[in-house]
């Protein structure tokens, strides 16, 4: 049980989502939340420091025809051995900002492995009982997610 605790120490603290942070997307005919990159990367910092002192990644972009991925090989805990996978990805267009827009989406893919914002990737922003005005994340306090009914979503591996 110890283990398990402190585990699951860096998701717990790290895991909830002030709504204040995030934005509702409609794409096509999808909706979802998305959360503010830069309050993520703000979060790691608070966390483990400076990036490229505390945390981390190298890069390593790739068109396949209309799409840019940026394969991230990310640390963190100030240990470059503490290495994992990421990729991100985003459509080839006209503004030259793919490559930005991928490693972005790599890094905020990383972060929600380590459980940032897992919330928002548990579609615990979907229910408006947690999203509600009376919720205490709107006034950026902290409380406990909660618990959803149900399986546990799986994640497949991009490799």
């Amino acid at each position: 049980m110890m283990d398990e605790q402190k585990n699951m120490e860096l998701w717990t603290a790290v895991s909830t989502t002030d709504k204040a942070h995030t934005k509702e997307v409609s794409y096509g005919k999808r909706k979802f939340t998305a959360i503010d990159a830069y309050h993520q990367i703000l979060r790691a910092t608070q966390v483990w420091g400076p990036v490229g002192m505390g945390w981390g990644w190298d890069a390593e972009f790739t068109i396949v025809g209309e799409l840019c991925f940026a394969t991230l090989r990310m640390w963190y805990g100030g240990d470059r051995a503490n290495r994992f996978t990421s990729v991100g990805s985003a459509k080839v267009g006209n503004d030259g900002e793919a490559p930005k827009k991928a490693l972005t989406d790599g890094i905020t893919k990383g972060l929600s492995y380590l459980g940032f914002n897992a919330d928002v990737f548990l579609g615990q922003f979907d229910s408006n009982k947690y999203v509600g005005p009376d919720n205490p994340q709107q006034s950026g306090q902290s409380h406990e997610p909660p618990r959803q009914q149900g399986q546990a979503q799986s994640i497949p591996s991009p490799f």
